[in-house]
């Protein structure tokens, strides 16, 4: 192998051998890649898919199970707590966590946290009421008012 080496120095001289180190150490980082990505499960969604399935579903005990099983970087954004925005709904009324609520009760909850309301509009609510709406949270008091939505593809 020495051999081998001192050959090349002598045929190409000091970048051939410079060359071959750094070879060494791109399939080393190569193989640290796979390695890395075979232990974390990507490129097999199959059983997110399921996880994800379970979650729409509404079985959230079988979608815990399934979640607990996976080794995927996934995992975090899945069990991330769901954000406390003010869902409005397409007739303009107002549910935070579940419960309706007036713009008063929104304003004063948010006062309680950050003093941000996240808006999440139904996408059949009229723009003019969206706005509306923002109008009348930041006159009961509102700090920000901010408009969480969904961008589409094409």
């Amino acid at each position: 192998m020495r051999d081998g080496m001192w050959r090349a120095h002598e045929l190409g001289g000091p970048v051939v051998v410079i060359i071959v180190a750094l070879s060494v150490v791109a399939l080393g980082v190569i193989l640290d890649r796979l390695w890395t990505y075979q232990r974390a499960g990507l490129g097999r969604n199959l059983r997110l898919a399921a996880v994800l399935e379970a979650l729409e579903s509404g079985q959230t005990a079988d979608a815990t199970t399934a979640l607990a099983a996976l080794c995927s970087p996934f995992v975090g954004v899945i069990v991330a707590p769901p954000l406390d925005g003010l869902l409005v709904l397409a007739d303009g009324s107002l549910l935070l966590r579940g419960q309706p609520v007036g713009v008063a009760q929104a304003v004063a909850q948010a006062a309680q946290q950050d003093g941000m309301i996240r808006l999440m509009p139904d996408h059949a609510l009229p723009a003019g009421m969206l706005i509306g709406l923002g109008r009348d949270l930041k006159a009961a008091g509102a700090q920000y008012v901010i408009i969480v939505a969904e961008r589409r593809g094409p």
